[in-house]
């Protein structure tokens, strides 16, 4: 006859467990494949923030490896960062009606084989960008364009990427690879987690 046997095991919540326990779950967590889905999902949904008007993506790899890196691509609307960045209120509406009558949008280089910056690439073209709207208004008779300011737009706008995509990749490396208790514990009460003594939860 079948029988039937019932096994009893003591389960405990993270802070019950030992602190080389802790360290186990803590690896455990951060082993998770969904971090990194949720690292990217929150980029993404601040870029659409900030950029409403842009068609941005983001690309990264943080893995401590030689190309590691994160780089912002995509489609850049002008009137996106026009008001981020430090210019007068007349240098302002220069630069939106220049946008009004010549390329609005800029498209950042792409990286798909490994994950750094490629800003340094983009500000290769500076002058190339800001010769095109000129040489557009130019066609539509406008004079006394202000070809420095053109250029200077670009640069700063460069800079601000740099700077966002440095920051991203700081709270990217930490999320990835850091946890703290704090941290640790909130996300298994959150999700009901327990572990035997030695922090293992494959029961």
């Amino acid at each position: 006859m079948p029988r039937k046997y019932t096994k009893e095991f003591t389960v405990y919540k993270y802070n019950e467990l030992s602190e080389d326990s802790k360290e186990k779950v803590k690896q455990w967590l951060l082993d998770d494949d969904l971090r990194n889905e949720l690292l990217h999902e929150d980029i993404t949904e601040d870029l659409k923030y900030l950029f409403p008007k842009s068609e941005l993506k983001v690309h990264y790899s943080l893995e401590y490896c030689q190309g590691d890196g994160l780089n912002v691509e995509g489609k850049l609307s002008l009137y996106d960062i026009i008001n981020k960045l430090k210019y007068t209120d007349k240098e302002k509406r220069t630069l939106k009606f220049y946008f009004d009558n010549s390329e609005n949008s800029y498209t950042f280089e792409s990286n798909r084989r490994d994950g750094y910056s490629c800003k340094f690439i983009d500000r290769k073209f500076i002058g190339d960008a800001a010769n095109e709207s000129v040489e557009e208004l130019q066609s539509r008779a406008f004079k006394n364009i202000n070809k420095s300011l053109l250029t200077n737009f670009y640069d700063d706008m460069l800079d601000y990427f740099e700077k966002y995509e440095s920051k991203w990749e700081d709270i990217g490396y930490k999320y990835l690879y850091e946890i703290s208790d704090e941290e640790a514990e909130e996300e298994c009460n959150a999700n009901d987690y327990e572990f035997f003594a030695d922090g293992r939860c494959d029961w």
